[in-house]
């Protein structure tokens, strides 16, 4: 919606669409999808089969067995300098920037949390064909990526661990989020969510979208409800040469 508003402002005509939501939406009725769905419903639940340990997180309060919603945020740019250095460790480690930045993420919760094996969710836009990239519809689905970052392996098994399970989560990211609770049927805590309460969200923006220098800095400073519907997301966009984050937590 952004891209086409600013292409509008600036005079330009917007390409016509290959497809519309409704074609998606007959596309995933398809006899030959919903047996690929099948075969990934099949992999999420060997992946969460056996007992499963929620983050359990150093509190402020404790919880009052309902969810509250509340919350607030603060958001930071990680300079061109420091950003040209992780770019560069993440590719001689052989891995996206997503993953690495998603490792670093998870081995700082699983220190405050003091768990060898966290569960955090990742956000997938859900638009794997790109005739599917200009449609305004629904497509965003959740990714719950489960490691194990002991003490035992090195920061480089780590990441390849990481990396791994990545790749096999989007090779079945057709599978819903909810279904999989549902599937697993899961004790629910009062006052919790099921499966993931942690979300790491990352985004690559185009530069063509990004103004003035003021503007980059402050893209992602908002929170305009003071909400939060996880204990906290991480929400991670690159663009201009820049890392920006804006962390988002529930204050009670």
């Amino acid at each position: 919606l952004r891209r086409d508003f600013i292409s509008l402002l600036r005079g330009q005509e917007l390409p016509g669409l290959p497809l519309q939501y409704k074609d998606y939406s007959e596309w995933q009725n398809r006899d030959e999808i919903k047996e690929s769905i099948r075969h990934q419903a099949e992999y999420w639940l060997k992946e969460f089969a056996g007992e499963i340990t929620l983050l359990d997180l150093p509190l402020d309060y404790e919880r009052t067995g309902k969810m509250s919603f509340e919350g607030n945020s603060f958001s930071f740019t990680i300079d061109d300098i420091l950003t040209s250095r992780i770019k560069k460790c993440a590719l001689e480690f052989g891995v996206t920037l997503m993953m690495f930045l998603f490792s670093v993420y998870k081995l700082l919760l699983a220190w405050y949390a003091c768990q060898e094996e966290v569960i955090v969710g990742t956000v997938v836009g859900g638009r794997q064909d790109i005739d599917l990239e200009n449609i305004i519809g629904f497509f965003v689905n959740m990714l719950a990526i489960k490691t194990n970052p002991n003490k035992n392996k090195t920061f480089s098994e780590y990441l390849g661990q990481v990396k791994e399970k990545i790749l096999e989560a989007h090779e079945n990211q057709e599978f819903q989020f909810e279904e999989l609770v549902s599937k697993l049927n899961i004790q629910r805590q009062p006052g919790r969510h099921p499966l993931v309460e942690v979300v790491f969200a990352f985004w690559e923006r185009e530069d063509s979208l990004i103004g003035e220098r003021k503007d980059r800095d402050s893209s992602l400073n908002f929170n305009l409800f003071n909400i939060s519907h996880f204990d906290l997301m991480l929400h991670t966009v690159t663009a201009a040469g820049l890392i920006q984050m804006r962390l988002e937590y529930c204050t009670r």
